[in-house]
């Protein structure tokens, strides 16, 4: 149930950050049926009820709606005190909690087609150590990071794309593909060749919130 419960807060933490419409309707598919089964035990509805007081609103949204199934009262006020923010959930929040009291809201869709059924993991390794690589990235740069620790930089792309980032292991990969080919012929500046790269990944919104959204 650990794994599974596990599975699911990363599932929603990864649709939020994901830009992909297909990749982002695929995890919502998967969500829904992980919803749909851990519903169904009382250890499922205890573990989606202890997320509803997760730090995330993002998490406790969803968790929310899991519940809706269930325990009606909980999750219309741990809907209500979503909807009570001021970050991007609270208005989704005012949606939803209107539809649900007129008992239009369903909650117990089945997805259609095919799901992927590999349920995502990462480990509290793994995210610290990616946020151990955003942080050398920071003070340093990309080239200092990859230098200070390599298979810890190598491993944040992974990391990064399972928790939706995708832009960011773009550039952590194009680095790793640079240095491979011979960075001294890469880039406008000779004497810098990453620094479009740490240009763009220092553009990049939010890294750090999103590996930190992803640690349970």
């Amino acid at each position: 149930m650990t794994s599974e419960i596990d599975a699911f807060r990363l599932l929603i933490v990864r649709q939020d950050n994901e830009k992909s419409v297909r990749i982002k309707n695929q995890l919502t598919d998967q969500m829904q049926l992980l919803d749909l089964n851990l519903r169904q035990t009382e250890e499922g509805q205890a573990a989606l009820r202890v997320l509803l007081d997760d730090r995330s609103s993002t998490v406790r949204l969803r968790a929310a709606l899991a519940v809706l199934a269930f325990d009606r009262n909980v999750a219309v006020e741990a809907i209500e005190r979503i909807k009570q923010g001021d970050d991007g959930p609270a208005w989704e929040a005012g949606y939803i909690i209107d539809r649900a009291r007129q008992g239009i809201f369903n909650v117990d869709w089945v997805p259609r087609g095919r799901v992927p059924k590999r349920l995502p993991h990462l480990s509290g390794e793994e995210l610290d150590s990616a946020l151990t690589v955003h942080g050398l990235i920071m003070n340093g740069g990309l080239e200092h990071a990859r230098d200070v620790d390599r298979d810890a930089f190598d491993a944040a792309v992974g990391t990064l794309r399972t928790i939706g980032r995708s832009d960011a292991a773009g550039v952590l990969a194009a680095v790793a593909a640079l240095l491979a080919s011979g960075a001294e012929s890469v880039g406008a500046d000779p004497d810098d060749p990453f620094r479009e790269l740490d240009d763009r990944y220092l553009a990049l919104p939010d890294v750090q919130d999103s590996i930190e959204d992803a640690v349970p």
